[in-house]
């Protein structure tokens, strides 16, 4: 009876409300004493889910499940010869979305590799200049507390960065990497560049690709299916002799 109660209650409320969030759901349960506690809440929602009641998807809970189904089936291809054409469009579109990411790209890196460039630079002039002034203009004794503070220094910057970027991009390779993306981010921005339309391009051919593949190894199964039943009559048949 509380379960027929419940989903009741949920019909009604699918009107007003399509969708609502994990947590609204159990609280849902639990105002129309369909649970008494947590624990029964998260089973009865797991029921629900189940039954094919409601739908969960990434922390939202859909109540018209049928509708959702039906509004994925049609962005589903269901003529290879239309999903072929489709495929070459995207293609088409992809080709040049994606020379002008790579060149965005390619132009992101330079501002890492510069920085790690002009860093390396900095510590050979420093180490050149350390050497001169300690065996030709000054002392071990004046250089080596300039050394120390300037080591100090250095260890503290690494520090700071290191409790900034929580130690995710601390060596050169994630470095590279946090910056190259961060600049790529930048550019794509000032040019103008859409990554949301991009990617979903990428996805959408990536279906139509797997959609075409698996229509390719059905005719392929039913044409080797065809050539087994075809290859039992020939091996059947008896010619005549004279």
């Amino acid at each position: 009876m509380q379960a027929v109660k419940l989903r009741d209650a949920l019909d009604v409320t699918a009107d007003k409300q399509p969708f609502m969030s994990y947590r609204e759901l159990l609280d849902f349960i639990m105002k129309n004493g369909a649970a008494d506690t947590e624990e029964e809440a998260h089973a009865r929602a797991d029921a629900l889910v189940h039954a094919g009641v409601v739908l969960r998807f990434n922390g939202i809970v859909y109540l018209k499940p049928q509708e959702v189904s039906e509004l994925v089936y049609r962005t589903l291809p269901t003529d290879p010869a239309q999903a072929r054409r489709n495929l070459s469009a995207i293609e088409q579109e992809l080709t040049l979305m994606d020379k002008e990411h790579k060149q965005l790209r390619s132009t992101a890196k330079r501002w890492p590799r510069f920085w790690l460039w002009a860093g390396f630079g900095v510590l050979s002039f420093q180490l050149t200049a350390f050497i001169y002034l300690t065996y030709w203009e000054l002392s071990w004794d004046v250089m080596e507390p300039i050394g120390y503070m300037l080591s100090l220094t250095y260890s503290l910057l690494a520090y700071f960065y290191f409790l900034v970027t929580r130690g995710n991009y601390f060596d050169y390779g994630p470095f590279e990497e946090y910056w190259t993306q961060q600049q790529l981010e930048k550019r794509m921005a000032e040019k103008g560049f859409d990554l949301d339309r991009y990617q979903h391009l990428m996805r959408t051919r990536d279906r139509y690709r797997r959609y075409l593949a698996a229509q390719e190894d059905a005719l392929a199964t039913e044409s080797a299916e065809g050539a087994a039943a075809g290859g039992g009559v020939f091996l059947g048949f008896k010619p005549k002799t004279s």
